[in-house]
């Protein structure tokens, strides 16, 4: 089975972990397997992802630099952040072509 690779992006002021469960939980039943393409952040929404991740025995493929996670070629991205704090990432992954699948509020 081919793993789906998600790149994954939060505000650091992104706290609704009950909502990046949700959402991550209905990516992974509907892709079946995922690769999590993720900054090494470890605050916020990213923090959230993380923990997810590492409960329901999900890879991750970490990079320190934005740039480096968007030339890895995800299949898709989701992003979690505040209306009135959008995430700085999520102009960057619309403007590479990666599709987006939520923008969490």
């Amino acid at each position: 089975m081919t793993r789906f690779r998600l790149l994954v992006a939060g505000g650091p002021d992104y706290f609704d972990d009950a909502r990046v469960r949700a959402v991550l939980g209905r990516i992974l039943a509907d892709k079946g397997a995922l690769t999590l393409v993720e900054t090494t952040q470890r605050y916020g929404a990213e923090a959230a992802v993380h923990a997810w991740a590492f409960e329901n025995g999900i890879g991750s493929d970490g990079f320190h630099k934005l740039d480096a996670a968007l030339a890895s070629k995800p299949d898709g991205a989701v992003v979690f952040s505040l209306a009135y704090h959008p995430c700085r990432f999520a102009e960057a992954i619309k403007a590479a072509g990666v599709p987006k699948f939520e923008v969490g509020r």
